[in-house]
């Protein structure tokens, strides 16, 4: 809508403190529904499946990268585009699996 020039390129200050407002009334809602103790008993698994599926393919990414062609900055985009890419294949594999 911005390219056809039917929105504005910049939006106003009411519409950004808007819309701050509403995401921090939105978070706190879902804080109020979450059960504490589920949440603490689903960290273990959440740090496995971040440690697993991002972190892990993000360094040797970009180790290899930086080894290959001692580029930092490419190194860091290749290992982005390698997490982009585990982060959905693990969640694809985690769902068949059922868990």
């Amino acid at each position: 809508m911005v390219n056809l020039g039917l929105l504005p390129q910049e939006s106003s200050e009411f519409i950004r403190g808007f819309s701050e407002l509403g995401i921090i009334l939105i978070m706190f809602a879902l804080g109020f529904e979450e059960d504490t103790e589920f949440f603490i008993a689903s960290i273990k698994r959440s740090w496995g499946i971040a440690l697993f599926g991002a972190i892990a393919p993000f360094a040797l990414a970009y180790y290899v990268t930086l080894y290959f062609w001692n580029e930092p900055r490419l190194s860091i985009m290749c290992g982005l585009a390698m997490t982009a890419t585990a982060v959905s294949l693990t969640m694809v594999s985690l769902k068949s699996e059922n868990l």
